[in-house]
């Protein structure tokens, strides 16, 4: 049975394909059985330089040339699957891109990538145009990896160890949703809200909470939340210290840092090198002076001296900056891609705050990206890529759901660490 079909709820949200191809240059795509026995059919074997997929642990996926980029990807920046076999005839997860596909016990989810510069910049049509192209995507998908899209009978937990029901999650992730939607309050009061409703909610013993009494605690939380995110907003605050820092810098090379096909398919002696260069950046991006390291995808080309001398550009258009950013928190909560099964199984609390570190990884990115153009002042373009790297390994990257990304966050919540390094790099100042 097809599970019902839930678009995201915001409705500001638009997106349509502009042909940039930055999805056939920076993406691993996995393959299903159905799309491997289309490719052996199209018979590119003979006309490819190489094969036209490989074995990455245990998926397959579409192989990838010494730079980066998909076999498929032709001189002239046009897909040699599309153009020969129409657009249909592609891997089911280059036609679905940059959607996603969640299943829970409501229905099937559609989320949106901003890893998608079409999608940042807010570039197309509404999100309900591409209702019937996704409705047939998700029915594609469900029959090839049926397990994959099977709605999961466990709940969310609000903390570890505290499942909630479906109505009292609808309902918190209603409020924060209306929250951080209400543009008519400055991006920063909006953020700093979320994250002293969070840091209460964490604070409180729940586990003596039914979900009546936590939705009465959260509705009475967010009836005064915008006079304390007011003031807090306005409160002196001492800069993030030392040890706050290091641990941002930390989370920033983990949001940035992946290996491409040929680095994890290579030979052991060269996975070795890779990964003795991934140690040797990743210590010094932690000690935080010097050269900035290589961060995945970027090569800086600049120190840490540089970026502290980094501001927001005085044109810096407010508008755009913070439909991006509201566009995606509100992404990121209300398709549930910031906890639960499409991020790592954490609990909705958790899953909020690594959100909200995000927020200053974002801040911070913007800023390195600055410096990386040789520019002392960062703008919308920094702020677009700087969204788009953080979006692309959020829920993807093993780093960023293991051990020491719950110790980073414990840390940082202590303290109002976590507050200090959101208002230490605003996105909007």
């Amino acid at each position: 049975m097809q599970l019902p079909l839930i678009l995201p709820p915001i409705q500001s949200q638009r997106y349509d394909c502009h042909g940039c191809t930055n999805c056939c240059r920076e993406l691993v795509v996995q393959l299903t059985a159905f799309d491997r026995d289309n490719i052996d059919r199209q018979n590119w074997a003979g006309e490819l330089s190489t094969k036209p997929y490989i074995r990455l642990g245990r998926n397959h996926v579409l192989n990838q040339t010494p730079d980066g980029c998909c076999v498929f990807l032709s001189d002239d920046g046009k897909c040699r699957i599309h153009a020969r076999h129409g657009p249909t005839a592609k891997p089911l997860a280059c036609q679905l891109y940059p959607f996603t596909l969640e299943a829970d016990a409501q229905g099937l989810r559609v989320g949106i990538r901003f890893d998608c510069p079409s999608v940042a910049r807010n570039d197309g049509n509404p999100l309900p145009t591409h209702r019937s192209n996704l409705a047939h995507l998700a029915s594609a998908f469900t029959e090839a990896l049926p397990s994959a899209h099977r709605a999961s009978e466990s709940p969310l937990e609000l903390v570890r160890g505290h499942p909630v029901s479906a109505k009292a999650v609808d309902l918190l992730l209603d409020l924060i949703h209306r929250w951080l939607g209400d543009t008519k309050r400055p991006l920063h009061h909006r953020v700093i809200g979320l994250h002293e409703l969070v840091r209460t909610l964490g604070e409180a013993r729940l586990n003596r909470f039914d979900d009546n009494r936590i939705i009465e605690l959260v509705r009475l939380l967010m009836s005064d939340m915008p006079a304390l995110a007011g003031e807090q907003a306005a409160a002196p605050m001492s800069p993030p210290t030392d040890r706050q820092s290091r641990l941002l810098r930390q989370a920033v090379f983990v949001h940035c840092e992946h290996l491409s096909v040929r680095e994890v398919g290579a030979s052991f002696p060269k996975t070795l090198v890779y990964r003795w260069d991934q140690l040797r950046r990743a210590r010094r991006m932690a000690a935080g002076h010097g050269a900035i390291p290589r961060l995945g995808p970027l090569d800086v080309g600049s120190d840490f001296e540089a970026f502290q001398r980094v501001e927001a550009d005085p044109n810096l258009p407010t508008q755009p900056c913070d439909s991006l950013m509201t566009r995606y928190l509100e992404q990121r909560v209300a398709c549930r891609t910031a906890f639960g099964p499409a991020y790592y199984g954490w609990p909705i609390l958790d899953g909020l705050q690594s959100l909200l570190l995000a927020v200053a990884v974002i801040g911070w990115l913007a800023r390195c990206l600055a410096v990386a153009g040789g520019r002392s002042v960062y703008g919308f373009d920094e702020i677009v890529r700087a969204v788009g790297l953080v979006d692309r390994t959020a829920g993807r990257a093993p780093g960023l759901g293991a051990a020491s990304a719950r110790l980073r966050l414990r840390y940082l919540t202590q303290n109002q660490g976590l507050l200090s390094l959101i208002r230490a790099y605003p996105i909007v100042p």
